[in-house]
C-alpha cells in the first residue's frame, strides 16, 4: 500500500467508450487519478462526470495520439 500523498496515475487511451471508459472508471474508483485520451471531447466530459460523481478524480485530454508530438506537449502542459 502506498502512502497517501502519494498521487497515483493511470493514462487511459481510447477513454471515451467502451473498454477504455470501463477501465478509467474502475481506475478510478481504485483511487487513481485518471489521464482519460480520447478524440471525442464530448464523451471525455461524460466520462468525467461519472468518474466525479463516484468520488474520483480525472485529467481529460481530448487529442489524436497518432499525430505526431500532440501526446507529448499536452502530457507536459497538464501535468505541470
Amino acid at each position: 500500500m502506498q502512502p497517501p500523498d502519494v498521487l497515483t496515475l493511470a493514462l487511459v487511451t481510447g477513454a471515451s467508450r467502451g473498454l477504455g471508459a470501463a477501465l478509467a472508471e474502475e481506475l478510478a474508483r481504485t483511487g487513481h487519478h485518471v489521464l482519460a485520451v480520447a478524440r471525442t471531447t464530448g464523451a471525455l466530459e461524460e466520462l468525467d462526470d461519472r468518474i466525479r460523481a463516484a468520488g474520483g478524480q480525472a485529467t481529460l485530454a481530448p487529442m489524436r495520439v497518432r499525430v505526431p508530438f500532440t501526446a507529448m506537449t499536452v502530457f507536459y502542459t497538464r501535468l505541470s
